[in-house]
């Protein structure tokens, strides 16, 4: 016989339709003490058995729909050894799911009646601890690991330790820093420990928006029509507000090379469709928005934060092209974030956009129309 307690309702009515089958179901499997009728042994003829769980009354009601009635309430029980009520009932032939753990110390299996209807087994076991998922390849399903291994141990503080995450996303703005104003740490290098990062947490690059769009025309439109409408913000608008304000403009002295050499056009293309396109939009607004949003929660003002504290970034990273290169850098930051967020965090919009503009930039340049 199975030990257990019932919830706190005073009183649950299960729709039966074989009333003797699931008296003996409940009775026999269960371990629940038959309350009215007392001394039955064929229950046909009642509309109603109760059953007495320990802190409530299971009421079984004779009913005449065909099938499981979509009304019937889930029962959940509660037992002092999962482990060993799930043994009891599989030696009984009763159907029942493997155990799972949705939360630390919990542990829960469901079981089906003589009639289909669901039922679950709980226990607390401070023992218990929930395997962590890590994130495969789009379209493969997850791995586990064991909570209490090495790597373990490091998803689970990487994911949920606030100092943690806030040290990692300083330490990526400082590498940010020495790449972009001291050329002391190379782009790669970033990316790779960016890399490591994922790895060490089980993420990865498909969680920050790097995964196949459900439709590839619909990204591409996005990406076309947000790069020129950005495009056009930025020198319609926001450039000549920085410009009017600050009285300087963006310093591009270190593109002027590219000027009538089809040469170094070529070569600043590819580079800017490898490196800077593809590169900064994974770090930018796929890592460190993330990452930022997940240090302030990850709901609405952690996306919010995120969205300003990524673009700040951003423009820090152009100080080479002066206040005002890094102000309008910054401004595209923020923007680009909003593309993110309004494709559901997918990056390939955001990719798409990045590089036309700055295709549409060199070329300019390079026609001596900049």
């Amino acid at each position: 016989m199975v030990n257990m307690g019932m919830g706190e309702l005073v009183e649950i009515i299960l729709p039966v339709h074989d009333m003797n089958l699931q008296v003996a179901f409940y009775h026999e499997m269960l371990g629940l003490q038959v309350y009215e009728p007392e001394g039955v042994h064929d229950y046909r003829d009642f509309y109603d058995v109760k059953l007495y769980t320990g802190t409530c009354m299971l009421v079984l009601h004779a009913s005449r729909e065909e099938g499981t009635s979509e009304k019937a309430p889930k029962l959940v029980f509660r037992v002092a050894d999962l482990r060993q009520s799930r043994a009891l009932l599989l030696e009984k032939d009763v159907e029942v799911s493997e155990i799972r753990s949705p939360e630390t110390g919990q542990l829960i299996c469901d079981g089906k009646d003589p009639e289909g209807n669901i039922f679950s087994l709980e226990s607390n076991d401070e023992s218990a601890q929930t395997p962590i998922s890590i994130t495969s390849q789009p379209g493969r399903a997850p791995t586990y690991v064991s909570i209490n291994s090495r790597r373990g141990r490091s998803i689970t503080l990487l994911r949920d330790n606030k100092i943690l995450i806030a040290i990692e996303v300083l330490g990526i703005v400082l590498l940010n820093i020495a790449s972009t104003s001291f050329s002391l740490v190379s782009f790669m290098t970033i990316f790779l420990v960016i890399m490591a990062l994922l790895w060490l947490r089980g993420s990865s690059w498909s969680q920050m928006g790097l995964r196949t769009p459900r439709q590839w025309r619909s990204a591409i439109l996005y990406g076309l029509i947000g790069g020129l409408v950005l495009f056009g913000l930025s020198t319609l608008v926001v450039s000549p507000i920085i410009t009017s304000i600050i009285h300087t403009a963006p310093d591009t002295a270190v593109f002027n090379s590219v000027r009538g050499d089809p040469t170094q056009l070529f070569t600043t293309l590819i580079s800017i469709w490898s490196i800077v396109a593809f590169g900064e939009e994974l770090i930018y607004r796929g890592y460190l928005f993330n990452r930022i949003a997940d240090l302030f929660g990850g709901e609405g003002w952690g996306w919010t934060i995120g969205l300003f504290g990524q673009a700040i970034i951003f423009g820090s990273a152009h100080t080479y092209q002066g206040m005002a290169g890094v102000l309008l850098t910054g401004s595209y930051g923020f923007l680009s974030g909003l593309l993110y967020l309004l494709y559901k965090r997918n990056l390939w919009p955001c990719v798409i956009a990045h590089g036309l503009i700055d295709t549409i930039s060199i070329v300019l340049t390079f026609l001596g129309w900049a």
